[in-house]
């Protein structure tokens, strides 16, 4: 219902480019959220507290796009499931752990947290490391270690 709410207020040109809304936003976000705290168990929505879901909303999108774009992932659309083999899944586990819900836990909101973000976040692309020497020699210029992790 959040997501709904802040996609009403897109349209109503109330998010700014960075991908989050207006203060305004949040408080109408508050007033479209009345008595879903009896549907979710949980406390009455304040525009503060819609503003934290959403940021945690946001970082779970973040992380399951990163794993489909990783090499041996996939997504499944029917039961929006990140998809891989067991032995991906076991490879990457070893690094990042915290990851290991998103080998049986859906992300039904894949397609409207694309629409409300995609292209307002940054995802480290292009980033610039002084320590770092990226000019690519002519044996080692795809070598994965030099890959920025994108989990970290």
């Amino acid at each position: 219902m959040l997501v709904e709410a802040l996609l009403r207020q897109r349209q109503d040109g109330m998010q700014i480019s960075n991908g989050n809304c207006h203060v305004d936003a949040w408080s109408s976000a508050e007033t479209a959220l009345p008595g879903t705290e009896t549907h979710t168990g949980g406390a009455t929505k304040m525009g503060a507290s819609c503003q934290n879901w959403w940021a945690a909303l946001k970082k779970e999108y973040c992380e399951v796009k990163n794993l489909c774009e990783l090499s041996g992932f996939g997504w499944d659309n029917i039961q929006n499931l990140v998809t891989a083999n067991n032995n991906v899944w076991d490879s990457l586990l070893t690094v990042h752990p915290k990851l290991k819900k998103w080998c049986t836990i859906s992300f039904p909101l894949f397609d409207e947290m694309a629409d409300l973000i995609e292209g307002t976040y940054a995802t480290g692309a292009g980033v610039y490391l002084p320590s770092h020497d990226f000019t690519p020699s002519d044996d080692d210029s795809d070598r994965e270690e030099d890959a920025i992790d994108p989990f970290l």
